[in-house]
């Protein structure tokens, strides 16, 4: 069950399919459910698509973190990269790969730490790697955030 405020992974039922019904299939997205009501009216629950679960950054707390967080850090120095993405291997490290434009610097790189460190939390290794390009992945899109560790369950 999805409890109020808790992103979760989602699952479906799909029972008109005559050939093989879809019983507790999990799509892969996280969502949440709203408690508030519709402004329509109507009094049933909502539901919040928070996005894809391997898109999201899980803390060692359990918490989860939202792409749009690492977006905003990272859109601070635009105009110094060119494309970035971050790699969640483990609840005790993420690598932030960055291809540089002409004027990332030192400063900027340290800037990029102090603020990952800042939501990430005490105990959380960050490496910054400096790459020439980032592939796209194996669907031809970039994916901007990329974690292993909702496999071990944790969502």
């Amino acid at each position: 069950p999805i409890h109020h405020g808790k992103p979760k992974a989602l699952f479906i039922n799909a029972l008109d399919n005559d050939v093989m019904p879809f019983i507790r299939y999990e799509i892969g997205d996280l969502g949440r459910i709203i408690p508030e009501q519709c402004p329509c009216g109507k009094t049933l629950m909502r539901l919040y698509v928070e996005g894809r679960k391997d898109a999201h950054v899980i803390l060692s707390n359990g918490k989860t973190l939202h792409p749009f967080i690492f977006y905003n850090i990272v859109r601070e120095h635009f105009r110094a990269i060119k494309k970035y993405q971050v790699i969640q291997e483990s609840l005790q490290g993420i690598r932030l790969k960055i291809v540089p434009d002409t004027m990332f610097s030192p400063a900027i790189a340290h800037s990029i730490k102090r603020a990952l460190a800042n939501v990430m939390g005490a105990g959380v290794e960050i490496a910054l790697e400096l790459v020439q390009d980032i592939p796209l992945g194996r669907r031809g899109k970039h994916s901007p955030i990329i974690s292993f560790a909702h496999f071990n369950n944790h969502l």
